[in-house]
């Protein structure tokens, strides 16, 4: 089920999404507020954390790994902590739940050699590019020479499906004739390609069905070894109750189609047949998050007794989904300062230089009288060299 937990985010956006969401987005700035962010609740005086449109847990393994680097078990503010801050501590998700093949997490001091070495792994496991890390300064110092520490993660998950699905014809979404956008999917047993719709269909398990606008079905890529989960839903319940309802729902999968055999039956001579039918939307998303207004330049306890400031967070997602898979890039980062800032040290020499008139003594280290003394005023006793 971790598998599924990764593409959840899909779960609100294919069907219920607004129409903009299939259009490319291009943010300069990252969106405030963020994912997650926890936003008063005026009717208890509580807080409720805010539904976000998409989520990946990117963000979440770098405050992971800043747990860590702290050396405690949760994050906490010397003056309190933010609600998004108690949100992630709660490290819902860790980079166990994840195959080692997807991600790369890095931790070291915010130096133009680390970043190199970031850039490399990278490109070396993912043959990838950073988006954010030219949004950050790398000064080339050594490491020693520095208190400000980088924290980056990486996640890319490829998902290509085992057959393409047909291309169907542009359409509007969710009723407003605005603009037509792209679908896919398997429309008719009359398929163009019936060997892909064969194919296809083994990879698609209808989760449930209750009615025409109540329902979710599940989606493996080729390999079998990720999973996509379709729910129509406009609901603002967060993805972690989402996602539980449709557990919850799946359970009652038979018993939705015998309560739709009996309300369409009528009569003992009526056989009822389902058949399938699919379409879903293209996607394209391109998103920059911030999370600074809430979690930056306030000061956090450190077990080594120093403050440590967070000073830039970002987490940028890109997903895109068409007939043939989808394909997500998400990256995150968090640099920030322990406050023993760096103070440029200005070396000065003692040089014990007995190049002009000098004393020597000897004594016995546990007497107080020397047993020797000369004064060397000039070269007479010096040795010449060679």
């Amino acid at each position: 089920m971790k598998k599924i937990f990764i593409f959840l985010f899909l779960v609100p956006i294919i069907i219920c999404c607004s129409a903009c969401w299939t259009q490319k987005q291009k943010t300069v700035q990252p969106e405030q507020p963020s994912p997650l962010i926890p936003v008063k609740n005026n009717s208890d005086g509580g807080f409720a954390v805010e539904t976000a449109d998409v989520w990946t847990p990117t963000f979440q393994l770098c405050w992971n790994e800043l747990i860590n680097l702290l050396g405690t078990k949760t994050v906490e503010y010397i003056n309190g902590n933010p609600p998004l801050a108690d949100e992630l501590n709660k490290q819902k998700f860790q980079k166990s739940d994840l195959n080692g093949k997807d991600y790369y997490i890095s931790v070291s001091k915010q130096t133009l050699q680390n970043k190199k070495k970031i850039e490399k792994a990278i490109k070396e496991k993912f043959n990838e590019t950073s988006d954010i890390l030219a949004q950050f300064n790398f000064p080339n110092i050594p490491d020693d020479r520095t208190n400000e520490w980088f924290i980056y993660s990486i996640l890319i998950k490829n998902f290509p499906f085992s057959a393409a699905f047909d291309i169907l014809s542009p359409e509007y979404f969710n009723d407003k004739q605005d603009s037509k956008y792209k679908y896919f999917g398997i429309i008719s047993e009359n398929s163009t390609n019936k060997e892909n719709v064969r194919e296809l269909k083994k990879h698609i398990t209808p989760l449930f069905y209750a009615n025409d606008d109540d329902f979710a079905l599940s989606i493996t890529d080729k390999s079998d070894s990720e999973e996509m989960i379709l729910y129509l839903t406009d609901s603002n319940k967060s993805f972690d109750e989402i996602f539980d309802e449709i557990k919850e729902k799946s359970l009652r999968k038979d018993e939705y189609t015998k309560i739709r055999t009996i309300q369409q039956k009528q009569g003992d001579d009526v056989t009822i047949v389902f058949e399938n039918k699919y379409k879903v939307p293209y996607l394209d998303m391109d998103k920059t998050l911030a999370f600074d207004s809430e979690l930056a330049n306030k000061p956090i306890k450190n077990n080594n007794g120093e403050d440590f400031y967070i000073k830039k967070t970002i987490q940028t997602i890109k997903f895109k989904l068409d007939n043939t898979g989808a394909k997500l890039k998400s990256e995150a980062a968090i640099s920030g300062l322990k406050s023993a800032m760096y103070i440029k040290k200005i070396k000065i020499y003692n040089n014990y230089y007995f190049n002009r008139p000098f004393v020597i003594f000897l004594k016995e280290k546990n007497k107080d009288k020397p047993y020797f003394a000369a004064r060397i005023k000039d070269g007479k006793y010096l040795v010449k060299g060679e």
